[in-house]
């Protein structure tokens, strides 16, 4: 058989050649152009966010917009990702579930119908510690600030401390379904009954239990919010509704959640910025209702029969799914936890917080999360409310952009020193108020707490650096000092070593000695001279031609007979000379 041989045949001809140089010019300066108009965007990353603070608030007084810096990924629009990532499956636990501090899990073991049980899991959901035996109708979980886990079972609530304590709190006619906690402590149970129509209230300091709102029914689960708002799952008219807190007021949020003829809510949460979550078992479905909002969007997929649903300190969304623990990830916008103090609101699609404060709050750590669809990343404000403003005058922290301050910096010392060689003819100042309200003023202006000063020239001697801080009063003031001293410039202009590529110096090299011989054989054309200066501030030059210290000059021509190689040093002072003659005998 005559084996074929297939050519391919390239045309070179030169209209062809400059075609393609032209669309390959087009490609390249395309991708110039995205990548200096992208720079560190072009391919996703996570955001990467940061806040001024602490920051001290005075109550009923409008608190200036917090917002973060973002050195990272854009932030997408809030959001959650529609596939569920599994974190364990477990056989036989029930659509209730908690998270304690350290991310262990409490739920109800049904895998023995004769012997339900509330059991204590670690984060992966392993290592089952039993906690309380032989449950009738284990319903639902809740933990409070405190770390103590209730659990309600048919008619009873019980308490468990963080130490295993078990108490009964109390017991419920009807058919209780669903409890949550406040951070008060007091305790709210709805009740699957046509009888019942409130939500009862456990105040946290004894006293007779409180009917709240009215007209419900066949209630499957309560949630409730910072501002103690109370959030239902009302089977009875398939309907999602708010309980106003103070008023009692019922407002029907969302409606419509039937299956199979059947209503079919089963759990709800609320995050700390009013978004609420729920389930629909039958529907295997679990949907947010963005705060403002009365329509619900779906979140996740491919659920069985989702039931309880919980919220972590970074946005991530829980679901326990027919016995397996499934996490949902925001893929944007930003998440705050804890809620703010009352009157504060924070912005879930910028980061931004702002508004009126209404109570009193201690200093308090609220951690901000950003997310996209590469990731997410959190930043921690710390924030006060007063009950008047702060006369805090001191700072934090004082760094400098070169060597340490003497002494070490403490906020009770206002006065310090700091040497620097000559050769460093400016500096910059890091300044970090006690709380970020506290106005700053250095040489060259305000600079923002955690910011860094504009560079302070500094000429030969003592430079004094003055940071006045003033208080958010407006009143209370204090100055720090910062006496900078800078070496005046060497006037030494000696070398401290001659280096030749061929031959010998004679005689021995001196810093004082300033001429030498060489002698070299005749083969030797050329040759390099390497001068030290002694003085790391000094210039050198060979020949006239400028040489780093310690390095080779260029090759030096030799002819035969004598040549003189003049090596100049200028010492720092810009004045001093001193020079130095090697005469090369070839």
């Amino acid at each position: 058989m005559k084996k074929i041989i297939r050519q391919h045949h390239e045309n070179t001809s030169p209209a062809f050649q400059k075609s393609a140089l032209r669309l390959w010019g087009r490609v390249f300066f395309l991708f110039a152009l995205l990548t200096s108009a992208l720079p560190g965007k072009l391919f996703a990353q996570a955001p990467s966010i940061s806040y001024n603070g602490p920051q001290n608030f005075v109550l009923n007084t409008a608190a200036p917009s917090l917002s973060p810096a973002n050195n990272g990924g854009s932030v997408s629009a809030p959001g959650y990702s529609s596939i569920p990532i599994s974190v364990f499956s477990g056989t036989g636990y029930s659509n209730a579930f908690v998270f304690d501090a350290s991310g262990n899990i409490y739920t109800f073991d049904y895998s023995n119908s004769s012997n339900r049980k509330l059991v204590k899991l670690t984060p992966t959901g392993t290592n089952p510690v039993t906690l309380i035996s032989f449950l009738s109708r284990p319903e639902d979980i809740t933990i409070d600030a405190s770390g103590n886990v209730y659990a309600l079972d048919g008619g009873y609530l019980y308490k468990i401390t963080p130490g295993g304590t078990v108490s009964t709190v109390q017991s419920f006619s009807g058919s209780p379904t669903g409890v949550a906690v406040d951070a008060a402590g007091n305790l709210y149970v709805s009740t699957y009954s046509a009888g019942i129509t409130s939500i009862i209230e456990v105040p946290a300091g004894g006293g007779g239990n409180v009917n709240i709102g009215s007209g419900l029914s066949y209630m499957t689960d309560v949630a409730v919010d910072a501002a103690g708002n109370l959030y239902v799952c009302n089977d009875g008219d398939a309907s999602i509704k708010k309980i106003a807190a103070g008023t009692g007021t019922v407002t029907t949020i969302a409606s419509g959640f039937t299956q199979y003829s059947t209503a079919d809510l089963s759990q709800i949460t609320v995050d700390p910025t009013g978004n609420i979550f729920f389930s629909e078992a039958n529907g295997a479905r679990v949907s947010e209702i963005p705060a403002g909002s009365n329509t619900p969007i779906q979140i996740g997929s491919g659920f069985f029969a989702p039931g309880g649903l919980v919220l972590d300190a970074t946005g991530d969304l829980f679901v326990i799914d027919n016995g397996a623990l499934k996490e949902i990830k925001p893929v944007g916008g930003y998440y705050i936890s804890p809620s703010l103090p009352a009157g504060l609101s924070f912005d879930n699609s910028t980061g931004i917080i702002s508004g009126t404060p209404t109570v009193t709050s201690a200093a308090t750590d609220y951690k901000v999360t950003a997310s996209n669809s590469s990731g997410s990343a959190s930043a921690t404000i710390n924030i006060t409310v007063s009950s008047s403003v702060s006369t805090d005058d001191k700072l934090s922290n004082l760094a400098i952009s070169y060597g340490a301050f003497s002494p070490s910096f403490s906020p009770s010392i206002f006065s310090y020193a700091e040497e620097v060689p000559n050769s460093v003819s400016s500096v910059t100042l890091t300044i970090t108020a006690d709380l970020a309200n506290e106005t700053i003023k250095t040489y060259g202006g305000i600079v923002p707490s955690g910011g860094t000063s504009i560079p302070v020239p500094l000429a030969p001697g003592v430079n004094t650096v003055f940071i006045q801080v003033f208080a958010q009063d407006g009143v209370s003031k204090n100055i720090y000092s910062v006496a900078i001293t800078r070496d005046t410039a060497s006037t030494d202009a000696s070398l401290s070593n001659i280096q030749m590529s061929a031959g010998t110096l004679a005689p021995v090299f001196s810093p004082a000695t300033t001429n030498y011989r060489v002698t070299v054989g005749n083969s030797f054309s050329s040759i390099t001279l390497m001068p030290t200066t002694t003085d790391p501030g000094a210039t050198v030059k060979v020949n006239g031609t400028l040489v780093t210290s310690g390095s080779a000059s260029t090759p030096i021509a030799l002819k035969v007979g004598r040549d003189t190689i003049t090596t100049t040093v200028k010492a720092q002072d810009g004045t001093t000379t001193k020079t130095y003659t090697v005469v090369v005998i070839r």
